[in-house]
């Protein structure tokens, strides 16, 4: 049976969680390039991903095809394209790049025996059988492979098949890149399959020794096992379902992968009504440790049936994805639930990323089987089995997923700087208002972990309606004032903290404290004036600097010099400008001082002008 068969005999549920950062649908199989992906893309040494479609193609017999990251899907080989499909067809695992730069992997169907095979692959697309299982009668060699190969520091690649071997249950095998096959060991060889049967998931080298996990098999429970395969035989480290309620989990589909603790993780599938999936830690030497067991929330809004494995984020998170589940369901694609794909993290913490189907019609995709590959530059991809935009499966022909933690391009600011100019001691200014934009489209959300000012503390942020999250396309915005407390020029800094790039985007922001009035000049000077004779009059302007009515005007000066005149008034409206003339009468010869002075309602109230005239 297919990955799919299987799962169509699992009675599940559905409902579901979160929000991604920046997810996009890559790639829309149209069965021309394919159709129904089953197993996790590989990043090749070139940058590309590689990978397969169980169907579609040019004979409906699957793919394999190489997807640039910048979204250029090419169609390597189509199977099934030699006489009887001796090349293969149905490829249900994924690649694994050689030592040699080639890829090598497996189809389910096909071969000279039509019970699969071993392939190499160049990156240009030229494919040579390497094998093809099951040459003689009942398969004793394995027939049927599910799972991606693996290549070993001896340089062999090792792989397992679901079925065949010498008891029809299963194959553990080593090849080389050359094609010579040696079969390993066969599954329940023991009394009631104590040691597995039907192992689906691909094999760790790890400490000298291959681990793996069996679907099936492991006692009278029958729900899966973790082994363990030196040169001196097989072990098996754990029996699932081995508590009440296969509270341990149980039908484990996906090998194994090891944490930097020196720990092993996986998935199991679980079935209804005992389980519906678990993530659990295994140790080297057997015991295992439940992480967590799926549908622990109403509704199953964590997901449920994880068919696919993890994978360790370089956050040091782990990654994957499940069948079913999640908020939404269609009837053509996933009736039981469409799917999420969720981040694991080392304290303990299940968060959805995505639900799946979360698009009209399921265009973004729906049940993902296989799981997800980190490249190089942080992006997460995976594929989904169902869903797109394709009419010409009931479900869907499926989809490539690309989802970030990052957005790709940074918010847009306006303005991109703010001035509030002059403002009056302890006074505070009208607001000025910074927007922020998310210019990335689709479903890139940009997440926003904090808004502060740096620099002057007389700035501050008075309103701020961004949230955590920003939405593509939205726009948010947050709100200034300066209130200086001393005179003269200041500064300071928005800065955005998200996930976007140039983190964090900053906004300079300045502003120059002044006195609440002014007067200028601050000095008149008259020069031979005659004695006794009135002088012609000199201007001095009182300025409001406040942001409210200057009130309780008044000005005098010392004699011999006198207010001839003043446009001022009692009161002064925000922001204007008054002028008060002074005339110099000189009664004596020679230098005299005196002081005009203006009584306000300012709190730098009075403001004073130097006087200063010769008489002659």
């Amino acid at each position: 049976m297919s990955k799919l068969t299987h799962l169509a005999a699992v009675l599940c549920i559905a409902a579901a969680s979160m929000s991604a950062q920046t997810f996009q649908t890559a790639v829309t199989f149209n069965e021309a390039n394919g159709a129904v992906p089953t197993d996790v893309l590989v990043q090749g040494t070139d940058g590309n991903l590689y990978g397969t479609t169980q169907y579609g193609g040019k004979n409906d017999f699957g793919t394999v095809f190489r997807l640039s990251l910048s979204g250029t899907l090419t169609t390597l080989y189509s199977f099934c394209s030699q006489s009887q499909c001796v090349d293969g067809s149905l490829p249900d695992a994924g690649l694994v790049q050689g030592t040699d730069g080639n890829f090598y992997g497996t189809t389910f169907w096909g071969g000279t025996q039509n019970q699969g095979t071993i392939f190499k692959i160049t990156p240009s697309g030229a494919l040579t059988t390497l094998y093809s299982f099951c040459p003689v009668g009942n398969c004793p060699d394995g027939d049927n492979p599910h799972a991606s190969l693996i290549q070993a520091p001896d340089g062999d690649f090792y792989g397992t098949t679901a079925g065949g071997g010498v008891i029809n249950h299963g194959e553990i095998f080593r090849i080389t890149p050359n094609g010579k096959f040696t079969p390993l060991y066969s599954f329940c060889s023991l009394a009631n399959c104590a040691d597995g049967s039907s192992p689906e998931g691909a094999l760790l080298y790890a400490n000298g020794s291959l681990y793996g996990t069996t679907s099936t098999g492991g006692g009278a429970t029958n729900a899966g096992t973790v082994f363990q395969l030196t040169s001196s035989g097989l072990t098996t480290l754990y029996s699932f379902c081995s508590l009440a309620k296969c509270a341990d989990g149980e039908y484990p589909y996906a090998g194994l992968i090891r944490g930097s603790d020196g720990n092993f993780y996986g998935t199991t599938a679980g079935t209804a009504p005992n389980t519906l999936g678990t993530i659990f830690r295994i140790t080297p030497s057997g015991t295992v440790t439940t992480l967590y067991s799926f549908c622990s929330l109403a509704n199953c809004t964590d997901g449920e049936f994880p068919y696919a494995g993890l994978v360790l984020g370089t956050d040091g998170n782990f990654y994957g994805t499940t069948k079913i589940g999640g908020p939404n369901t269609n009837t053509n694609s996933c009736p039981f639930g469409c799917g999420t794909f969720f981040q694991f993290t080392s304290s303990g913490t299940l968060n959805t990323l995505y639900d799946f189907c979360s698009v009209v019609t399921c265009t973004d995709g729906a049940q993902p089987v296989a799981g997800v590959v980190e490249t190089s530059g942080g992006t997460f991809y995976g594929t989904t089995s169902n869903g797109g935009t394709c009419t010409a499966r009931v479900g869907g022909c499926g989809t490539i997923f690309a989802w970030s933690p990052n957005v790709t391009l940074a918010p847009k600011l306006t303005p991109t700087s703010l001035n509030f100019f002059n403002q009056a001691i302890d006074t505070t200014s009208t607001p000025k208002t910074v927007s922020i934009k998310n210019i990335n489209t689709g479903n890139a959300i940009l997440d926003i972990t904090s808004i502060r000012l740096t620099g002057n503390s007389d700035f501050t942020i008075t309103a701020n309606n961004c949230g955590t999250t920003l939405l593509a396309g939205h726009t948010c915005t947050v709100s200034v004032t300066f209130s200086p407390t001393v005179l003269g020029a200041e500064s300071a800094t928005l800065n955005i903290a998200d996930n976007a790039p140039g983190s964090p985007q900053t906004v300079p922001i300045t502003g120059t404290g002044v006195a609440q009035a002014l007067v200028s000049p601050t000095s008149l000077t008259w020069l031979q004036q005659k004695v006794g004779k009135i002088s012609n009059p000199k201007n001095v302007i009182l300025t409001n600097n406040l942001p409210t009515t200057l009130t309780g005007i008044s000005a005098k000066a010392t004699q011999p010099f006198a207010v001839s005149s003043s446009t001022c008034g009692t009161t002064l409206a925000s922001k204007t400008s008054c002028t008060i003339s002074v005339t110099f009468t000189p009664t004596v010869k020679g230098t005299v001082t005196g002081t005009l002075t203006v009584t306000d309602s300012a709190n730098n109230s009075p403001q004073t002008v130097s006087l200063t005239g010769t008489g002659d």
